[in-house]
């Protein structure tokens, strides 16, 4: 009998304008750290596709001259056959003071140790800052308040490290780059509840030069 699948659809634009983009979609099966399907947007911004549900993916969506958008979703707990899963995907332009979260960058708890499933965000990261020679990054970690003050600072501090030394590693210079650990000090959700504490615990990068 074949895996049950289902359709997850969406749309990317431009988040200033809302203009829809054509950009390409990368899609990674979590479960088991594979390559999924790449897709492209139409004209429209809107895009289509069938995957096997059952399994958590990653996806990476790019368009030249735009920083990169990823995310993750489940299809797990989240099918449904007769409707699709929707995914409405906002764009930034680069620019100096944009931000974006790095949602497939992935450590255990209390840990500063990258996981095999972080690479395929990080290699975007790298590709990035490739294609765009004149990038200067800043590399933001950032916890939720759960601990001391002290330690969410340096558990930060060393996540974005992290980071930081595997674009070194990718030969990215480090004159490109700086890492900083936010620690507990900049939420972007309520601390109050898991779901916005897991917002609040994030690695991400800020345009500092282009």
């Amino acid at each position: 009998m074949p895996d049950p699948v289902t359709y997850v659809k969406g749309f990317v634009y431009d988040n200033k304008t809302k203009k829809k983009l054509i950009a390409a979609i990368d899609l990674y099966n979590i479960s088991n750290y594979k390559y999924a399907r790449k897709i492209v947007s139409d004209d429209e911004g809107e895009f289509l596709i069938t995957l096997p549900s059952k399994n958590k993916y990653a996806f990476n969506v790019e368009k030249e001259g735009y920083l990169f958008f990823s995310e993750h979703f489940d299809l797990i707990e989240h099918y449904d056959s007769t409707k699709p899963y929707m995914l409405n995907i906002p764009l930034q332009k680069i620019a100096v003071g944009n931000t974006s979260i790095l949602k497939n960058v992935f450590f255990d708890t209390d840990s500063y140790e990258l996981l095999e499933a972080s690479v395929f965000e990080l290699d975007n990261l790298v590709k990035l800052l490739q294609l765009n020679s004149s990038l200067e990054v800043e590399i933001g970690g950032h916890t939720d308040n759960t601990g001391t003050t002290d330690y969410n600072k340096t558990l930060s501090e060393n996540r974005a490290k992290a980071v930081y030394n595997y674009l070194i590693q990718k030969n990215i210079s480090k004159a490109r780059l700086t890492f900083i650990g936010y620690g507990e000090n900049r939420p972007i959700a309520d601390n109050n509840t898991e779901e916005g504490k897991a917002k609040n615990r994030r690695t991400e990068f800020k345009v500092i030069n282009f």
